[in-house]
């Protein structure tokens, strides 16, 4: 008969082998996730008999996260600023910099919120976070990718007000028709290809590849920022994160469109991440 406590310790053991970081926390997430008990209670009812389902189900998440597929994608969900956010392998995970994103933006945004776009997505969860703590009148919610567009609808029904969100498949604003936007915000892909190949096989191997890598950075960043500028209302404002390693470029092709008061926000591993502009 297995025991718990014992098909604890042999998952946490081949995980070790594995090589996966930190394997006792993931044998402990993912037994919590498939026998829905919480961490302590894994403790408390250490010498519970496990039954034939139960263990098929443990081997295939133990598999899966032997693989090295992010535990996110394997529990299909992710805490974000205090909500939990479905995901799935159409979008990339939800980050813990994103959050230093969204506080930076409710902080710092003073402007009467008319429209407010979230350019490129992905889940969701920074166009539903801000319309739950910041209260614009409308958003609109886009992205280029079908698959990613309904998860964040999904999540738009489970944690927003999506009868109030606009959802738009759009390649930037090219479909994007309002031209009276009080704030766009915007995690776009970012990635050059030599860094691409440098990414941990979690992100590389699992995350879709077409929300990290960009071709040509400078000419996609452009054209984010200038398409951005004619759809904003004047004194709107534009929020980015983006990559820190081209933060003087990035700065410069926002001075050259016509954005001023143009702002640069480190995150809390002191990288130049965050960009704010206003037309």
């Amino acid at each position: 008969m297995a025991i718990l406590i014992d098909y604890l310790q042999k998952a946490e053991d081949f995980l070790r082998k594995k090589q996966i970081p930190k394997p006792r926390l993931e044998t402990q997430i993912l037994f919590s996730h498939v026998l829905n008990l919480s961490r302590v209670e894994l403790y408390t009812n250490e010498r519970m008999p496990l039954n034939d389902d139960e263990i098929s189900g443990l081997r295939e998440v133990l598999v899966e996260k032997a693989s090295g597929k992010p535990t996110a994608y394997i529990l299909g969900k992710k805490e974000f600023y205090s909500s939990e956010f479905i995901v799935s392998d159409a979008a990339l995970i939800p980050r813990p910099e994103t959050e230093e994103f969204i506080e930076w933006i409710i902080k710092t945004c003073d402007i009467k919120l008319g429209k407010v776009l979230d350019l490129g997505t992905g889940t969701g969860c920074i166009g539903i976070t801000l319309q739950k703590e910041l209260r614009p009148e409308k958003i609109i919610l886009s992205d280029i990718s079908k698959e990613s567009l309904a998860l964040a609808q999904k999540n738009a029904e489970k944690l927003g007000n999506a009868t109030e969100i606009r959802f738009i498949e759009s390649d930037l604003l090219t479909n994007i028709q309002d031209n009276d936007i009080s704030l766009i915000v915007s995690n776009p892909p970012y990635i050059t290809l030599s860094e691409y190949q440098n990414l941990e096989m979690t992100v590389r191997n699992f995350e879709p590849k077409a929300a990290l890598l960009v071709d040509d950075y400078e000419g996609f960043f452009t054209e984010l920022c200038r398409q951005s500028y004619e759809k904003l209302v004047a004194g709107g404002l534009l929020y980015l994160e983006v990559n820190p390693v081209y933060i003087d470029k990035n700065q410069e092709i926002l001075q050259t469109i016509g954005f001023k008061d143009i702002h640069i926000k480190y995150d809390l591993s002191e990288k130049s991440r965050f960009l704010k502009g206003q037309k």
